[in-house]
């Protein structure tokens, strides 16, 4: 049905390193929408989950009510794949800084483990999985965005940074080695990372770190008719992309193992206010 349902127009598509060919028709009237009282809202679009996130900072009510949608995708046994998008002008921020002030020592470990495991999950998500950079994106929010498996990004006025570097702030081991196989080493690695270059999307598209670029207005539609692209020949069983996923990326996580297991993680110390640094007991 689905083959069938993009043979019925094909049109050239811009900015693709790929031939993306095939097309979606009239995509936002097919779409099911359910709103959620966390702000999210996940839409259904031709068996696509669509998941909008509700803000542009990442917290605590960010990560369990991202996870509660996540749970219900993965139960639509109908579903084909995962696609996120962000809001207004930005994908993501990254995390929330002043809500992190306000937690204590213990809360603030249990955050950033629980912010790290949902970039765990997207890394694994058994089915195919597209991030949508309507807007810029920075720090934690790329960690987020890299963790999907195909990325597209508007050309309009976006950028894409790691600024860690700018920050004072490392990376932790998970993240390192899964961020490496997704940025392809080399030259990408020292730009994107070291150098924290500001990628804008034709720059982005040059270097490979995203799949396509398109003008905001039709982002979302042109998004999805690139991730139908790889759709084409029938769903993917979900065990296999698991099966998959885990072969790739097993060096990611066995350092996302490691991580949790440190005593005293560097990675959340660096977040810790004096104050809290000064209470926390690992």
């Amino acid at each position: 049905m689905l083959l069938g349902r993009l043979m019925q127009r094909l049109m050239p598509m811009r900015h693709c390193r790929q031939p993306w060919i095939f097309a979606c028709s009239n995509i936002h009237a097919q779409a099911q929408c359910q709103n959620t009282d966390s702000g999210f809202k996940l839409q259904y679009i031709n068996n696509i989950a669509l998941l909008h996130m509700d803000k542009n900072v990442m917290d605590g009510n960010f990560v369990k009510n991202m996870n509660v949608l996540l749970d219900s995708v993965e139960s639509n046994k109908s579903c084909l794949a995962l696609a996120t998008i962000g809001n207004s002008k930005f994908y993501s921020n990254g995390l929330d800084l002043k809500y992190m002030e306000t937690l204590s020592p213990e809360d603030l470990v249990t955050f950033i483990h629980d912010a790290k495991r949902l970039l765990h999950r997207i890394l694994l998500f058994p089915m195919p999985t597209l991030a949508i950079l309507n807007g810029s994106t920075y720090a934690f929010g790329a960690f987020l965005a890299f963790a999907h498996d195909i990325r597209t990004m508007s050309t309009d006025k976006t950028v894409l940074s790691f600024t860690a570097v700018h920050e004072k702030r490392r990376v932790s081991g998970f993240i390192r080695d899964y961020l490496k196989i997704k940025l392809g080493g080399g030259k990408n690695v020292a730009d994107a990372l070291i150098l924290a270059r500001h990628y804008k999307a034709k720059d982005a598209h040059k270097s490979l770190l995203v799949h396509a670029i398109h003008p905001e207005a039709s982002l979302l539609d042109y998004s999805l008719q690139v991730l139908e692209s790889f759709l084409v020949p029938g769903p993917f069983p979900r065990e296999g992309i698991l099966g998959m996923k885990s072969d790739i990326y097993k060096q990611p996580i066995d350092s996302f193992v490691e991580d949790l297991n440190m005593k005293r993680p560097f990675f959340v110390v660096q977040y810790m206010t004096p104050t809290q640094l000064a209470n926390y007991k690992a």
